[in-house]
């Protein structure tokens, strides 16, 4: 008997089409070569055909999928910036005031791209913002400072603060290739109590050196052998040739896409200069510095002063490459080609902060600028940037597509730290940045701009890009406003480039120089966007909808008690006796993560806040945690406070194993060494299951303890608390807050689009990936850090905190704590914490302490504690004492 329900063959009128024949399956491929004359999509001329389809933006076309072969990490980005150069990442910083300085061009050029630092200042500190780029890296040194015996210690002291190192070869006449006779560093001069003394007195003589001729590879090896900063090259008569610093090594092995100079592996630095006479000046200062490339800023480049400056520097300055512009049609590129130029950027109006064309009625949409601009400037071999409109990384790939080689990036890096300019917290509430076009009238009428001179206001860098200087009224092209918070360069470049590579894996492309073949053949395919499929690409059909990201969990005390502020803390407590045994109160073993400490911090997790971090005793293995409901928790805590039971044995009763195995150590801390009472706190990260089908959410939502230890408990993104806490909205301790910003560079809500509100599971679970990578990085690693924050200096009423010792219980131990970064920190009593911030410890601090120092102040608070009590007093003693032995 026939089917009548289900069987496809029966059912005449369910078929997919009654008059052709069903084909082969195994044919279709074949099918489609021969009967499928054209493809899908349209070509790139044809999208791109300004007659047809206007001018297009970047959010008015996608790219079609094409064939994935391979993974991801296979995907090569190496590109050119000009005809000479290329990089290992085509993103760049735009030349703005609130976006490129010397940290950024550092970290970009770190990262494998390029850092243009901008000219809206006077040409003395641009000229030095470069010099700083390049003085960060080298291979061999060739023209290392070099001190004479004859220089003393103050005149040394001095040269540390100009060149922001202290370690100097010293040799017999004071120059190179004279006799090595001692090298003098930092801690030789830090303390030397006469600054008219010669630098022979303290400098070190115990050297290791290496011969003239030999490799860089075999000087590096040599390096990490010898335990010393920096390693002479010196001739056959001990003459000093060149100079190696262990600093440079281990940039080699932890940046290996640094763009650099293959022959003197310094960073590849680009600067922006204007188009008038006194920029020629300006441009001598930045080649004295070690300028590579040039940038020609300018809002509409074809002009007869853009032209004149680009044959005046490949007249004067050949080894220098000119990037010219901004142009966007063929016609204004032409001219700058014609005048030598070695890269063109394309844009105008398209910037996030830029109104150009909506004030002046000129410019172009930024899709059509960079496929018309790009494919005639390839006919010459001319590299081009897409400069501007890049808000995501779907619009980085849109325009590499198109035919540029990089990407220039404002306002999608102003909100990083190592923009320049201080963070501050918004109306509602967030961490954010300002952010300025080079339009706007703030920047036009900077009055640190120019030369320092009373005409500096009318030169400065946002007059001069957009022809203002003899304007007696300013007209802006700009807006000015502030940008969220977004971490740290170094972990939000690395998330576009991965975004950016697996956008080639869709498209099908193993590289960059592929994807632009592959355009200009036909074989990579585009579709228009209407409004109507914009809005299908994005959210909708919801009802409601909130953003979904990695969040952490923090309690509050609802009451305060006599000793503490109400103040948000990471769950945890006290170690219970039954949570196993710990070693006596002497043994540094005390201070080693164990199953101890693990037992007590997920019990505490569990009283303090409902979460039960357990798994199925029988199914270990699964990634969902143990399923208890609300009313069956809530019992087990009172049980478990009141002692009626222990923890393990009731989770035990319920099938349940304690999920010890999944803690990650991350970091340890002891209280200060001014505190007489004494506490020691392994920190852990603990990652909840991502959410999917079959496990209630129930389970991952703090529930009330019914006022057993008067806490509540919220999940929030790290980048938020921050903001909550910079506002003094909410009270954290230094542990917390130092910790959550490390961790808000990973798990940082702001690196998504504001068109992305969701974040993929996939997505979730990188970031977590990338953390967890993270901690296992360091000397020590984060998993075996030891920190007992101690007072290094005053900064107003903040201190400034120490992470580097590990306290007095570990002393002579190899343990040790954060030598990079401090913490700013204002005690308030009982009134908690405020005016915290994460800081580097190079950045902060002109004087340290040795390694006998600092054992001598260790010492000595030791002592106080036996006498005094701790306090806000204790640290400003510390600091009295210190500040007299300095």
């Amino acid at each position: 008997m026939p089917l009548t329900n289900g069987d496809i063959a029966a059912a005449t009128n369910a078929q997919l089409a009654t008059d052709r024949k069903v084909l082969d399956h195994t044919t279709a491929v074949d099918f489609l070569k021969d009967e499928y004359k054209h493809q899908d999509g349209l070509d790139v001329q044809t999208l791109l055909d300004s007659k047809t389809h206007g001018g297009l933006t970047y959010n008015d076309f996608l790219l079609l999928p094409g064939y994935i072969g391979f993974p991801a990490s296979e995907v090569a980005l190496e590109t050119p910036v000009t005809k000479r150069i290329s990089l290992k990442t085509p993103l760049l910083s735009s030349p703005m005031d609130t976006v490129t300085e010397h940290s950024m061009a550092i970290h970009m050029a770190l990262l494998g791209g390029l850092g243009v630092v901008h000219h809206n200042c006077s040409a003395e500190d641009q000229a030095e913002m470069v010099r700083k780029v390049k003085r960060y890296e080298n291979g061999f040194i060739l023209d290392p400072v070099v001190l004479s015996p004859q220089t003393t210690v103050g005149e040394a002291k001095q040269l540390k603060e100009k060149w922001g190192f202290g370690g100097f070869p010293v040799t017999e006449n004071g120059t190179l290739r004279s006799k090595l006779i001692g090298m003098i560093t930092s801690r030789d001069i830090q303390f030397h109590p006469n600054p008219t003394d010669p630098v022979t007195t303290v400098m070190s003589t115990d050297l290791v050196t290496a011969p003239s001729g030999t490799t860089l590879t075999e000087a590096n090896a040599v390096l990490s052998k010898s335990k010393k900063g920096k390693l002479p090259i010196v001739d056959l008569d001990h003459n000093i040739v060149s100079l190696l610093s262990r600093s440079d090594l281990m940039k080699n092995l932890h940046y290996p896409l640094a763009s650099k100079l293959p022959h003197s592996k310094q960073l590849i630095c680009a600067a922006a200069i204007g188009t008038r006479p006194e920029d020629k000046e300006r441009l001598q200062k930045l080649a004295d510095a070690g300028l590579d490339i040039v940038v020609l800023d300018s809002s509409q480049g074809n002009s007869i002063f853009q032209m004149e400056m680009i044959k005046f520097i490949k007249e004067q300055y050949p080894g220098l490459d000119v990037i010219g512009g901004n142009v966007v049609t063929v016609a204004q590129a032409a001219n700058l080609i014609a005048a030598g130029v070695d890269g063109l950027r394309i844009g105008m109006g398209s910037g996030s902060a830029c109104i150009t064309q909506e004030v002046m009625a000129v410019g172009r949409p930024q899709a059509a600028s960079v496929f018309n601009v790009s494919t005639f400037a390839a006919r010459f071999g001319v590299p081009c940037i897409a400069d501007g409109g890049i808000q995501n990384v779907g619009h980085i790939v849109k325009g590499l597509a198109l035919g540029a080689s990089t990407v220039m990036m404002g306002g999608l890096l102003a909100g990083t730290t190592e923009s320049p300019g201080n963070y501050f917290v918004s109306h509602e509430g967030k961490l954010v940045k300002a952010y300025r076009g080079m339009g706007s009238i703030d920047a036009m009428e900077d009055k640190k701009a120019g030369s320092g001179a009373k005409a500096a206001i009318k030169s400065d860098a946002g007059k001069a890009r957009y022809f203002s200087e003899g304007d007696r009224l300013l007209v802006a092209q700009g807006v000015s406003g502030s940008v969220l918070d977004r971490g740290s360069v170094t972990k939000f470049v690395p998330y576009l480039l991965a975004g950016l590579q697996h956008s080639l894996q869709d498209i099908g492309m193993k590289s960059l120089t592929a994807l632009r073949e592959g355009v200009r053949d036909g074989t990579v395919r585009f579709e228009l966007r209407t409004v109507s499929a914009q809005a299908e690409g994005n959210v909708h059909g919801l009802h409601s909808f909130d953003k979904k990201f990695n969040e952490i969990l923090l309690l509050r005390r609802v009451q305060k008690s006599s000793s503490f502020a109400s103040a948000h803390v990471f769950p945890g407590g006290h170690i219970d006796p039954e949570d196993g045994l710990l070693p006596p109160p002497s043994d540094v073993r005390l201070h080693e993560d164990s199953p101890a400490y693990r037992m007590g911090a997920i019990r505490e997790c569990f009283e303090e806040s409902g979460i039960l971090l357990a798994r199925d005793i029988n199914n270990t293995h699964t990634s969902s945690l143990l399923r208890i409901d609300e009313h069956e928790r809530d019992s087990g805590r009172h049980a478990i406070h009141n002692k009626h039971t222990s923890f393990q044995d009731w989770v035990r009763s319920h099938g349940g194993i304690p999920d010890t195995e999944s803690l990650h150590p991350f970091t340890r801390w002891l209280t200060p060494p001014n505190i007489p009472k004494r506490f020691s706190t392994q920190m852990y990260l603990y990652f909840l299951p991502l959410a999917h089908p079959g496990i209630p959410q129930t389970l991952h939502i703090p529930t009330s303890d019914g006022g057993i230890e008067h806490t509540e408990a919220q999940f929030l993104p790290a980048s938020e608390w921050l903001s909550l806490a910079q506002a003094e909205k909410i009270i954290l301790f230094p542990p917390q807050f130092f910790l959550l910003r490390l961790i808000a560079d990973f798990l940082n809500a702001n690196n998504v689009s504001s068109e992305a509100k969701l974040l993929s599971t996939g997505k979730l679970q990188a970031q977590r990936d990338n953390l967890l990578d993270f901690i296992k990085t360091g000397d020590p690693p984060w998993g075996e850090k030891c920190i007992s924050p101690w007072p290094l200096k005053k900064d107003g009423k903040r201190l400034v905190m120490g992470l580097d010792e590990p306290g007095p219980e570990l002393e002579g131990t190899n343990r040790r704590g954060d030598a990079e970064r401090v913490i700013w920190v204002q005690f308030k009593g009982k009134e908690g914490t405020s005016g915290m911030e994460v800081g580097w410890r190079k950045d902060v601090l002109d004087v340290e302490l040795n390694d006998e120092e600092k054992r001598e102040y260790l010492e000595a608070r030791r002592k106080e504690r036996e006498c005094r009590g701790g306090g806000e007093e204790e640290l400003e003693r510390a600091l009295r004492g210190r500040k007299e032995k300095l």
